[in-house]
């Protein structure tokens, strides 16, 4: 299968809603989305784009150690954050800033971890469940795995109520996907069959090495080899990163606790 015959897509490059065969699975997930909610989406790209670009600034004039920009991924991170219920647990790589604003962090949080004057961060458990940044490279997704195996283990799934049972997602990037970490994670999320979503952005390098340079075939179909779905998804389409991530959540967390993989 292309590249493109497996990309998820719900909007158009006008802005139009694609109503087709190919999306009439995740139609009724945006169906049931208000205006208000539409406008958030909206809101939250354009509020995390200035403090991205203003902590930039920052970093260049001295003012912070560190930035890692997500530029460009906000339409990912913006439906994907909001399609995680309260109770979910989201463990974030180090530049998924907007989601962490969804789930209740104060963005300011993030620039004092990066300056220095926070000691490890933010309480996850009064953030919505936002774990801390991991600054090394795919240790999230280890972090991941086993907490998603604790919930599995706690009983914590499958209990047939969307509203209580709890899943796990995890953010990462075409650099890490290349990293023993995620692999082994990939493992035992398989093995464990883990309440738990990968969901990999891919923004094309690692530091400085293209990913045409790390692997020869989509980075999406390497989930295959470990007996776990995967699908691909236009990374600028908020609605079709609203809606994959939305279904493959409740999938998870459902008893089969399947673990997807979202590039």
């Amino acid at each position: 299968m292309s590249q493109e015959s497996a990309t998820v897509q719900l909007l158009s490059p006008e802005g139009t809603l694609l109503r087709s065969e190919a999306t009439e699975r995740y139609l009724p997930v945006i169906d049931a989305l208000d205006e208000q909610q539409l406008l958030d989406f909206h809101r939250q790209m354009v509020v995390i784009r200035r403090f991205d670009l203003e902590a930039g600034n920052l970093q260049r004039q001295g003012q912070l150690a560190l930035w890692i920009p997500s530029m460009g991924q906000e339409a990912a991170q913006v439906g994907s954050g909001y399609a995680a219920r309260p109770q979910d647990h989201i463990f974030p790589s180090y530049r998924e800033h907007v989601v962490g604003r969804i789930r209740g962090l104060d963005p300011l949080e993030i620039i004092r971890q990066l300056r220095g004057n926070s000691h490890g961060g933010w309480d996850a458990a009064a953030n919505g469940n936002f774990h801390l940044y991991a600054i090394v490279l795919s240790s999230q997704t280890l972090h991941a795995t086993g907490y998603a195996m604790g919930l599995r283990f706690d009983g914590a799934i499958a209990s047939g109520d969307p509203e209580s049972d709890q899943a796990v997602i995890v953010y990462y990037g075409d650099g890490a996907s290349s990293e023993g970490d995620v692999h082994e994670s990939m493992v035992f999320a398989a093995s464990y069959q883990t309440p738990q979503v990968f969901f990999l952005q891919n923004n094309q390098w690692a530091i400085s090495v293209p990913v045409s340079r790390q692997s020869r075939t989509p980075l999406y179909e390497r989930a295959a080899g470990y007996g776990i779905p995967s699908l691909q998804i236009d990374g600028n389409d908020v609605l079709a990163a609203y809606a994959t991530t939305r279904i493959a959540l409740d999938e998870a967390r459902g008893a089969a606790g399947r673990a997807s993989l979202r590039p």
